[in-house]
C-alpha cells in the first residue's frame, strides 16, 4: 500500500463558467486510488502491471478507439482514472462530463453494448460501487443540517 495518496484540485476547476464542476472528478481519483484500488486491487488497480479487470476495460477502450485522453501529464495510470470516471458519468447520465469525445460512449445502454466488461465492473455483486446518483450540486440542505441556536 502506498505511504500517501493525494490528488491537485485546481481554483478554477470548483467555479467553473461551462457549469462543469471538475472538482467530483478529481475526488474521483482520490477514491479509486486510495480507496477502491487499496480495498480490491484485483478490479481496480490503475497499474498496468497488475492488469486488473479495469485495467483491461480501459485497454479494451483504447483498442476499439472508445477513448482517447491526450494529456501530457497523465500518465496511463492518471488515464485509467479518467476513464473511469467517465465511464461512470456516462453510465450515470451526466452528458456534460461526457459531452467532449474523450468517451465516445455516452449513455448507459450504449455502455451495456459497446464496453460490458466495465460495466460489469460497475454492477459486481461482489461489492456495492456507488452507482445510484451523480451529484449535481443541488442539494437540500434543510432536510439534512439543523441549527441549534
Amino acid at each position: 500500500m502506498k505511504d500517501r495518496i493525494g490528488q491537485d484540485l485546481a481554483a478554477d476547476e470548483t467555479a467553473p463558467n461551462e457549469g462543469r464542476d471538475a472538482s467530483q472528478e478529481e475526488i474521483h481519483h482520490l477514491i479509486v486510488t486510495a480507496g477502491w484500488t487499496q480495498f480490491l486491487p484485483e478490479v481496480f488497480s490503475d497499474e498496468l502491471s497488475r492488469q486488473s479487470a479495469l485495467t483491461k476495460a480501459w485497454q479494451n477502450a483504447e483498442d476499439k478507439a472508445l477513448y482517447a485522453y491526450d494529456d501530457p501529464t497523465c500518465d496511463d495510470s492518471c488515464r485509467i482514472i479518467e476513464f473511469f470516471y467517465l465511464v461512470t458519468a456516462a453510465y450515470l447520465g451526466s452528458m456534460v462530463d461526457v459531452a467532449h469525445n474523450e468517451l465516445r460512449v455516452k449513455t448507459q445502454p450504449d455502455l451495456r453494448a459497446r464496453l460490458p466488461d466495465v460495466v460489469a465492473i460497475m454492477e459486481s455483486a461482489t461489492y456495492s460501487y456507488p452507482k445510484n446518483i451523480w451529484p449535481d450540486g443541488e442539494y437540500n440542505r434543510s432536510k439534512n443540517i439543523i441549527f441549534s441556536d
